[in-house]
């Protein structure tokens, strides 16, 4: 298998239509598609949630920063975990956001203080882009490293879309409602939903990008 690789190195285009063919694949940029729906929705709009709360004003803006030196130590931590165990990043990546809707859950269901939204920052953190490394680790392993970040580059659209999402359905769910109530128990919906869709994803190389023709790879595109 490996001479069989070594001497049908596929190119962008084949590599492209694997990835279409591939639902792996698609379910990953499906799962990233929530990573970015939760991180613009929580720095967009938590400042204002936390002073709608009775809050004062730094408090949202302290939870930002919070949040910037926990991503610091859970991105490093996860790009040291997906390189210690290669064949569960998929398993990772579900527990990491199912951890998210968790305390997505716990956050909008005590008490909020100082003290509370800081240590929620901070935990989110560490879950908040613990997910690139696992998610282009995973395409590396399945694509090669040669096409993984213009696979991750497309992955990255769909985490971009589910952004403007996050920003724009919590603003008209607030202006709907009068409250983020509605929009954090989505977070927690959509968490677990990543969560599901990442743990079917099987850590293996796509073999048919190297055995099958480009004729016979459109034809597995449904």
């Amino acid at each position: 298998e490996e001479e069989e690789e070594e001497g049908n190195e596929p190119d962008l285009h084949r590599t492209l239509l694997a990835a279409q063919a591939h639902p792996p694949y698609i379910l990953l940029v499906l799962g990233f598609f929530v990573c970015g729906f939760h991180v613009v929705f929580v720095s967009t709009h938590l400042p204002s949630y936390c002073e709608d709360e009775g809050l004062p004003s730094w408090v949202g803006a302290t939870a930002l920063s919070v949040i910037g030196i926990g991503n610091v130590i859970g991105t490093a931590t996860s790009g040291a975990l997906g390189a210690k165990f290669p064949g569960d990043k998929n398993k990772l990546l579900s527990a990491l956001y199912f951890s998210r809707a968790c305390l997505f859950a716990l956050f909008c269901s005590i008490p909020l203080s100082e003290a509370t939204v800081l240590g929620f920052a901070f935990v989110l953190g560490l879950l908040w882009l613990s997910t690139v490394p696992l998610t282009s680790g995973l395409l590396s392993d399945m694509f090669s490293p040669k096409y993984g970040s213009t696979l991750f580059g497309i992955a990255f659209c769909s985490h971009q879309l589910g952004s403007f999402f996050g920003a724009w359905l919590g603003g008209k769910i607030y202006d709907s409602t009068g409250s983020y109530d509605l929009m954090w128990w989505l977070m927690v919906i959509a968490g677990v939903l990543a969560s599901v869709l990442h743990w079917p994803i099987r850590n293996e190389r796509v073999k048919f990008l190297y055995t099958k023709s480009v004729g016979e790879i459109n034809n597995s595109i449904l």
